[in-house]
């Protein structure tokens, strides 16, 4: 699906700017309450070898790493889309997504590490 012409025209100019790609990258995973996610959005927009790193806090403030490919995030997050997330049922993180820039080149992203406490 990474040809332009095989995609709905917005999803491809969206890949030529990196400020009108966070904003999609940010409607693919947040978008309106209730609504289902556009994970195949999400899939084009993310670079083929995309690795999400999320620090979570514990409740007891200790804190760990994951590193999700593409895959695994959405696998992660789609049981906590707005149909059923509610403000107890998630530890607290950050994240962040690589993702298609013609600007960007090849991926920097190093391997991942397996998920370590810290």
């Amino acid at each position: 699906m990474s040809d332009p012409q095989t995609v709905p025209a917005h999803w491809f100019d969206d890949t030529q700017d990196i400020g009108r790609l966070v904003r999609a990258i940010y409607a693919c995973i947040s978008g309106p309450a209730g609504a289902p996610r556009d994970w195949a959005r999400f899939r084009y927009l993310c670079h083929p070898r995309n690795l999400s790193l999320r620090t979570v806090v514990e409740a007891d403030g200790s804190t760990w790493a994951q590193v999700l490919d593409t895959e695994q995030y959405i696998a992660d997050v789609e049981p906590f889309s707005p149909r059923t997330i509610s403000s107890r049922s998630r530890p607290t993180s950050a994240s962040s997504v690589s993702v298609r820039s013609p600007m960007c080149g090849a991926s920097t992203t190093r391997a991942p590490r397996p998920t370590r406490r810290c």
